[in-house]
């Protein structure tokens, strides 16, 4: 007959993101001020980086890193967006996000990179973009624990749970954080250039996971914030 493994150890649930407690606004006349929105774009995303940073990272070209990750990221956040962009009650009208290749193409045009764009009005990014609103998004990725520690964590993890496997056990070993992406997505109009709604919000990630699950998590996570959707 097995041992029933410790109460502590079978509570333990595995994950790639919990909301940390989010801050949301959103103006009075949110919904009469979009009523008439047919367009919108997610602008490139503002990433930046701080906690134990892996020794590989810190000799890296931190602008090339930033963004070739902030590609990957506005990817992944404008699936979500199409995914999500569909009627959810009855008579509900469909937003039609620019396409990135549009958007930044245009933005590169007008030689605005990530760093000049988030110091714009955003009026006028949205008149040069020719859509209704703009979405602002940016991205601190603290992570928690250095790359040795992680290494050593994944390395015990395997260990345990390849015990736990031959013991039959139907348990795993948490997934303990490794780094906490802090955000704040902000929706612009273009008339005046007002935010008329912003959330400010944290996710948390796991050792467990990779870097493309990690920014696809995130994605999911935040892309069901977005207001268009309700």
């Amino acid at each position: 007959m097995k041992k029933n493994l410790p109460l502590f150890i079978s509570l333990f649930v595995v994950f790639a993101a919990i909301s940390c407690g989010s801050n949301k606004y959103a103006t009075d006349d949110f919904k009469k001020t979009t009523a008439n929105h047919e367009v919108v774009a997610l602008l490139p995303i503002q990433l930046t980086y701080s906690g134990q940073l892996p020794k590989d990272m810190k000799s890296m070209n931190m602008d090339s890193l930033n963004e070739n990750e902030s590609g990957k990221i506005q990817e992944q956040l404008y699936f979500e967006l199409l995914r999500n962009n569909h009627p959810r009650k009855k008579n509900s009208r469909l937003i039609t996000y620019q396409s990135l290749q549009t958007t930044n193409a245009t933005l590169q045009e007008k030689g605005l990179n990530i760093k000049d764009l988030y110091k714009k009005d955003p009026k006028e990014i949205a008149a040069a973009l020719d859509v209704d609103a703009v979405l602002f998004t940016k991205v601190e990725r603290r992570i928690l624990i250095g790359d040795k520690t992680t290494n050593a964590v994944n390395t015990g993890e395997r260990a345990i749970d390849m015990v736990l496997g031959i013991a039959g056990a139907n348990v795993r070993t948490p997934n303990l954080p490794a780094g906490r992406i802090y955000f704040t997505i902000s929706l612009n109009e273009k008339e005046k250039g007002n935010t008329l709604w912003q959330i400010n919000d944290v996710m948390e990630y796991g050792t467990k996971y990779m870097n493309e699950e990690v920014i696809r998590s995130f994605a999911e996570f935040a892309g069901r914030k977005i207001p268009y959707r309700k």
